[in-house]
């Protein structure tokens, strides 16, 4: 699960620019094995080689990556997507009301079969020294390029313990900018090609305060 807006014109990778890290991401990636381990001191950094532990590591510090992060917790994910609301005036500035929030849920197996696992038998969540999962982050300088066009499910290194409390998952999208919104909405004579495949739940903005969201649940 995810979060996010119900806004009808956001979607659920609206955090990410793709076609402009593609420029720079080499070098970012780069940059940050050579400046990040500053940052995570009283982390255990990953080996030099182990671009997965590295990528994990920058989306753990907000630097910008291919990575959504999902939860296998409905609470987690619900708690996420109310945070923001505010508690005593569920008025904005302007005088509106505030937008619902939404939780976003996902089928990482079927996702990775049609993203990567077509013509093989194996499939579920990538693990990340899979060759699924290393094709998704290319080693760097060495002229390999990223080739994969839709996104995968993967299994992150728990390289820090939130990923681990939050029973968290990672989508890496690979060229195409919609690629998951893409097979979500594929039609076959007039139908859903991928039922289920990506289902958006929302949460009315006057029942999403994070007091009442705990209060209902305990």
């Amino acid at each position: 699960m995810r979060t996010g807006s119900s806004n009808q014109n956001s979607t659920v990778v609206e955090k990410l620019n793709i076609d402009k890290l593609f420029r720079f991401e080499e070098e970012l990636r780069g940059e940050f094995k050579r400046r990040g381990s500053q940052l995570a001191e009283s982390l255990r950094l990953p080996e030099h080689d182990d671009e997965w532990g590295w990528y994990s590591l920058m989306q753990h510090y907000l630097a910008p990556t291919r990575l959504l992060d999902w939860s296998d917790g409905a609470l987690t994910a619900l708690y996420f997507a109310v945070r923001e609301t505010r508690k005593d005036d569920q008025t904005n500035a302007s005088g509106k009301s505030p937008p619902d929030a939404c939780v976003w849920m996902l089928d990482p197996y079927r996702l990775n079969l049609l993203s990567f696992y077509q013509s093989d038998d194996s499939f579920g969540f990538a693990l990340p020294d899979w060759e699924a999962a290393e094709e998704y982050v290319p080693e760097n300088f060495c002229g390999e390029k990223l080739l994969r066009q839709y996104p995968l499910a993967i299994d992150p290194p728990h390289v820090f313990r939130r990923l681990s409390s939050q029973q968290s998952h990672f989508t890496v999208f690979g060229r195409r900018l919609n690629g998951l919104a893409e097979l979500a909405s594929e039609k076959e004579n007039g139908q859903r090609k991928n039922p289920y495949l990506l289902e958006q739940i929302t949460v009315p903005a006057l029942a999403a305060s994070r007091r009442g969201i705990w209060q209902q649940v305990q």
